[in-house]
Parts: structure tokens; C-alpha cells; sequence
């Protein structure tokens, strides 16, 4: 693993240890707000967590029993890295989508294991990550290169 792989590892994974991941409990469901994303197709709007703090990335959406078809979890990040994720914890399978600055899918990851610790690592730079439930992205005939509209991305406008 290098160096660069390593840092973005460990301050991904190894954030500080939580009562919550001790006990197994998740967190309480964090507001909920609009998303959207422009498919070639249509436009479909999911009702999303925003996990915005270190402890709510942390626990994310370990321990969860389930999300509903039309729920996700949001992970803004400052600026754009390489970001590598989990399912530590992780009951459910997951769709990960991977965003740019500008609301941009730049990578998918279908269908993840729950319970894996093995790192699930697209190799692009993102500023967020969108959690759906698995079968999502296949639903919605999602793919890399839609838009993702949420007040978290600036879409760059066309001159």
C-alpha cells in the first residue's frame, strides 16, 4: 500500500474510537434532506443523511438494519482526495457512489459486502461519497458522469 493509500486509509478507518462502535448501536438518524441525480434518463431524488462531522462519518451507517429504497447517507469531504471506504460494522449491502466537487459521479461501486473490512478503493479523487441501497444504482440505470444535485456541489456552468 503506499504512503499516499496509507495517510487516506488511516484517517478514513481509524478515526477516534466511538461508544456507538463499541456497543453496536447506530447513530440516531440524522436529518434528512433532498438529493438529486440527473440521470440520462430522469431525475431521481433521494432523501438522504448528511454525515458532515468526524463521529457521524465514523459510524456512518454501521449497525443500520436497513435504508429504504429511496434513503442514502451523504459523506461531504473538504476538497478533493483519493478516498478509500469500509463496511466495518455495515449491515446492509451498499451502492457507493463517488462525487467530485462540481456534483459529478466519477466512480461506482455496486453492491459491497456488509461485514468487510477489505477496502473498497476506486482510485479517483472525490469530495463526497453517496451511500444507497444496494440494487440503486442498477434501479435507476445510474452511471459514472451524472449529476448529483445537492446544495454540497457547485456545478461548473457551461460558458
Amino acid at each position: 500500500m503506499s504512503a499516499r493509500a496509507k495517510f487516506v486509509f488511516l484517517s478514513l478507518c481509524f478515526l477516534p474510537f466511538s461508544s456507538a462502535r463499541a456497543n453496536g448501536v447506530p447513530q440516531k438518524t440524522l436529518p434528512q434532506e433532498p438529493l438529486t441525480i440527473q440521470t440520462t434518463n430522469e431525475k431521481v431524488t433521494f432523501n438522504v443523511e448528511v454525515a458532515r462531522t468526524a463521529k457521524e462519518q465514523e459510524i456512518g451507517l454501521m449497525f443500520r438494519q436497513g435504508i429504504g429504497d429511496d434513503e442514502g447517507m451523504l459523506f461531504p469531504m473538504p476538497g478533493q482526495r483519493y478516498v478509500q471506504m469500509w463496511m466495518k460494522n455495515t449491515l446492509i449491502p451498499l451502492d457507493m457512489l463517488f462525487i467530485d466537487h462540481a456534483g459529478k459521479i466519477v466512480a461506482i461501486v455496486t453492491n459491497t459486502t456488509p461485514l468487510s473490512e477489505e477496502l473498497i478503493d476506486p482510485q479517483v479523487r472525490a469530495s463526497a461519497v453517496l451511500e444507497l441501497k444496494a440494487g440503486s444504482v442498477l434501479r435507476h440505470y445510474i452511471y459514472d458522469g451524472d449529476q448529483v444535485i445537492h446544495p454540497e456541489f457547485q456545478p461548473e456552468s457551461n460558458p
